[in-house]
């Protein structure tokens, strides 16, 4: 543990000053009496003896103020090297063909449930053969007629999940088709833009 403001310990060195300052101040009044033998055997009551206890209180609040101010910090800190990953831009049709149903896995999907899928494990990784990407800065581009930047490059792949989760076939006939070639020359531009 660490603390971000430790001088501030120092005004804990103002309870011992304030501690003689009551000290010195005296008590409360005296009354004469010939003798005090009967008040000493009759005893203290319990407020009497819990008479110091507010001023305790105060002493730890003071304390626990001036530590919480002194803002205590611990963590665990992950460094993560990502000098050693790439670029890359994902490029996904999103097409009316991308209808179209196939086997994956022993189940029937289209095509684009399939991509999701097999995108998904490429850059989260499987517990099978694929480690996934942790590294890399990846970024997405879905196109069918027109080519759209769906996220851009980022480390943040739960994110990019989501982003994936969004896209969807394409529903009207004009926007319908598939500019492979816009796409790739978006994702060209995004990646030269990183370097």
């Amino acid at each position: 543990m660490r603390f971000a403001s430790p001088w501030l310990f120092l005004v804990l060195l103002a309870i011992p000053v304030i501690l003689f300052y009551l000290s010195r101040r005296g008590g409360p009044g005296s009354v004469r009496f010939s003798s005090l033998g009967n008040v000493k055997m009759a005893g203290r009551s319990r407020r009497q003896q819990l008479s110091i206890l507010p001023l305790v209180i105060r002493i730890v609040a003071i304390g626990l103020l001036v530590t919480s101010l002194a803002r205590p910090q611990m963590g665990r800190e992950k460094v993560k090297d990502v000098t050693k990953g790439v670029a890359m831009q994902m490029v996904v049709d999103r097409s009316g063909s991308m209808g179209a149903e196939m086997d994956y896995r022993g189940r029937r999907f289209n095509r684009l449930e399939v991509v999701k899928r097999v995108f998904e494990e490429f850059v989260v990784g499987n517990n099978e053969n694929l480690s996934g990407r942790p590294n890399d800065l990846i970024g997405m581009i879905a196109f069918a007629r027109y080519a759209d930047t769906m996220a851009p490059l980022t480390l943040g792949h739960g994110a990019l999940l989501r982003f994936l989760e969004t896209v969807q076939i394409v529903r009207r006939k004009s926007e319908d088709g598939t500019a492979i070639g816009d796409a790739i020359a978006l994702a060209a531009a995004r990646l030269k833009t990183a370097e």
